[in-house]
């Protein structure tokens, strides 16, 4: 499922967003959740050779996540690559 869509470039405003997430616990409270979310980084080679494109995937789960959210994201990093 896909929680959200970003066309802003901005490290800092992606990074905010991971870690203010929200996830509910089997009761329902809510606390710090974890997530998973792609970001498309572009830089320039220090050589002048022009600007490069890399996609990242980042799996984040926060320390003080609750047990039950953090249990949910065990999955293999080949699962993890090939969940649609």
């Amino acid at each position: 499922m896909v929680e959200e869509t970003s066309k802003d470039s901005d490290y800092s405003a992606f990074r905010e967003k991971l870690l203010n997430a929200k996830s509910k616990d089997k009761k329902g409270k809510e606390g710090m959740g974890g997530r998973y979310a792609v970001y498309d980084v572009q830089y320039d080679l220090e050589s002048g050779e022009g600007t490069r494109n890399k996609i990242t995937f980042v799996s984040w789960c926060p320390d003080d996540a609750p047990q039950y959210v953090s249990s949910t994201g065990n999955f293999t990093r080949s699962d993890k690559l090939t969940m649609t």
